[in-house]
């Protein structure tokens, strides 16, 4: 009977132990993970103001240079204007399903590895 004790007690040493090893292995990977998609938000966030200034820069002189093409400034920049407005369109309607799904994809293998 002692012998079948001492098994016993044992059996939920090493269950606690296992337990406790489980929720530090749990809490590591959890952080792991958190750490990845922090990371990759800042370096997205990082590329996109330089991007973001890029476009800004590069619209600000094609409109000028369309405006002394037309010798009309405000028409240049309703025209650059309405080429985002394309892009936008384009985005919404046709690109927007792919980059969710693509973007679903990426997050959940990292999520779920």
């Amino acid at each position: 009977m002692n012998t079948i004790r001492e098994h016993a007690e044992h059996i939920n040493e090493h269950g606690q132990e296992y337990l406790e090893k489980q929720l530090e292995y749990y809490k590591l990977s959890l952080f792991k993970k958190i750490m990845k998609g922090a990371s990759a938000m800042v370096n997205f966030l990082i590329v996109g103001a330089i991007l973001f200034n890029t476009v800004i820069f590069i619209s600000l002189a094609g409109a000028w240079q369309l405006a002394g093409w037309l010798d009309n400034i405000p028409l240049a920049f309703i025209i650059m204007g309405g080429i985002y407005v394309f892009f936008l369109l384009l985005f919404i309607f046709v690109i927007r399903k792919k980059v969710e799904g693509r973007m679903l994809k990426e997050s959940s293998k990292i999520f779920f590895e």
